[in-house]
C-alpha cells in the first residue's frame, strides 16, 4: 500500500482548523480569507528584548542591526513574522537569538522544518547553552540516524536514558520529557509523533488527540519555510 501518512496528517490538521480551532488559531483561520477582506494589524517592534542579547552581541558586525530588528519584530508580532534572505545572511543565527529570548521569557517553542538538516543545524549551534546563559531543554522528534551530531536530543534516545536513570516506564519517560522540554524540534511530517495519531486504535479520532488539552506551545518557528507547502505548514501550526 502507498504511504499516505503525511497526507492524512495534513487532512487531520485541516479538519481541526475547520471544525475545532483554538482561539490562538485565529491568525491561521484568517489566512484562509481573501487578502482584500483582511487588514492585518500594524504593530511596532520592541525597542529591545527583555533580556540582554545572547548571540547578536556585536552591534558593529555587518547585518546585526537587521537581525536584531527581526528578533524584536518577531517578539512583538500578534500573528506572523517572516525573515527572508539568501544563504549565508545569518538567518540561523537570528533564529538562535529568537529561541533563546523566548526561552528566557519562559515560553515553549516548537521548531519545525521540512528537512532534517535544517533542524540539526539549529540544534547543533544551540548545543552550548552555558555559553548563552539560557536554560535550553530540547528534544528532537525523529530517528537517531537522521539527527547527525545532535543524537543526544532525539526523543527515543532520551527516553532510553530516562527509563534507565529514573526507573520509569517508556510512556512515563516520554510524557515527562515532552512536558519538560521548552524546545521541541521536528520535521513538518514528523510533528504528528507528539500526538497519538499512529497508535492503531480504530475507535480513536485523531482530532480528539489533536484538540485535547489546548495549545501546547507559545510560539512556532519554521525554518526554510520557502521549501514548505501550505498544507505541510498547517500540521505543526
Amino acid at each position: 500500500k502507498p504511504d499516505v501518512r503525511e497526507l492524512r496528517n495534513q487532512l487531520t490538521a485541516l479538519r481541526a482548523l475547520e471544525s475545532r480551532p483554538f482561539p490562538e488559531n485565529l491568525p491561521l483561520v484568517e489566512l484562509m480569507r481573501n487578502r482584500e477582506d483582511k487588514n492585518w494589524e500594524v504593530f511596532k517592534p520592541l525597542s529591545s528584548p527583555k533580556h540582554d542579547w545572547k548571540v547578536l552581541t556585536d552591534p558593529s558586525y555587518d547585518g546585526t542591526d537587521k537581525q536584531r530588528l527581526f528578533v524584536c519584530t518577531a517578539l512583538a508580532t500578534p500573528d506572523f513574522a517572516i525573515l527572508d534572505g539568501p544563504p549565508g545572511t545569518g538567518k540561523t543565527t537570528t533564529i538562535r537569538e529568537l529561541i533563546l529570548q523566548l526561552i528566557l521569557d519562559r515560553q515553549r517553542v516548537l521548531l519545525a522544518a521540512s528537512t532534517n538538516a535544517a533542524i540539526n543545524n539549529v540544534l547543533e549551534r544551540l548545543r552550548d547553552e552555558d555559553k548563552y546563559k539560557a536554560p535550553v531543554y530540547a528534544t528532537r522528534l525523529g530517528q537517531k540516524e537522521r539527527a547527525m551530531n545532535v543524537e543526544k536530543y532525539v526523543l527515543d534516545v532520551q527516553i532510553e536514558e530516562w527509563v534507565s536513570k529514573y526507573s520509569l516506564s517508556e510512556d512515563e519517560a516520554r510524557h515527562l520529557i515532552i512536558e519538560s522540554a521548552n524546545l521541541v524540534c521536528g520535521t513538518t511530517s514528523g510533528i504528528h509523533r507528539l500526538f497519538n495519531w499512529e497508535r492503531g486504535d480504530s475507535d480513536s479520532d485523531p482530532l480528539d488527540d489533536l484538540t485535547r488539552g489546548g495549545t501546547p506551545f507559545d510560539v512556532m518557528i519554521i525554518d526554510e519555510c520557502s521549501k514548505t507547502t501550505f498544507q505541510e505548514f498547517l500540521v505543526p501550526a
